[in-house]
């Protein structure tokens, strides 16, 4: 008989700051590009032709990324417990079950997001001066449940045969992928 749990801890999500001194403005310019639902054509989103020393005035941003305000660490638990069952001189049966539990992960959201429709897309958007808005939760989580079971044979000069199955199942709730 063997078991385990363990408990760990994720590093905290500091890439978004790293990412808005990186992509956010004024160190990069990004430019927004759109189309219409009912005839798809690509579009420059600003104005063709403007110095660059105008180009500020009528700009639309492309990311502007932070976490929430009580953003959480994500943590995960772990745990196993496995019976092995020796049978004669040269049967091994094993069953195994292992879990896990993950709490706080991100979940990465856009607040400027719309629905799709055949308006101008910067009268739909909540905030037109920018592409993306995303936010970080810390509210996302998934768990991992499985039973392993494995059954092996010991033959001469060494040579083994060994057999396994799992079932197991994965749910997450809003996650990134």
């Amino acid at each position: 008989m063997r078991g385990g749990y363990g408990w760990y801890y994720a590093s905290p999500a500091v890439i978004n700051v790293v990412q808005n001194a990186q992509t956010g403005p004024p160190s990069q310019f990004w430019t927004n590009y759109s189309s219409a639902v009912n005839r798809p054509t690509l579009t420059y989103g600003g104005q063709v032709g403007v110095p660059a020393d105008q180009a500020l005035k009528t700009a639309t941003f492309g990311l502007l990324s932070g976490p929430e305000s009580h953003f959480l660490n994500a943590y995960s638990q772990q745990w196993s417990f496995s019976i092995a069952r020796q049978v004669g001189k040269s049967f091994l049966f094993e069953g195994q079950y292992l879990g896990s539990k993950t709490t706080h992960l991100n979940n990465l959201f856009d607040y400027n997001a719309t629905t799709p429709g055949t308006s101008a897309l910067s009268s739909r958007v909540p905030y037109p001066k920018w592409g993306r808005v995303y936010g970080f939760s810390s509210g996302a989580g998934a768990n991992y449940n499985a039973l392993l079971l494995s059954a092996e044979k010991r033959l001469s000069h060494g040579l083994t045969f060994k057999a396994a199955y799992t079932y197991s199942k994965a749910l997450t709730r809003g996650a990134e992928s």
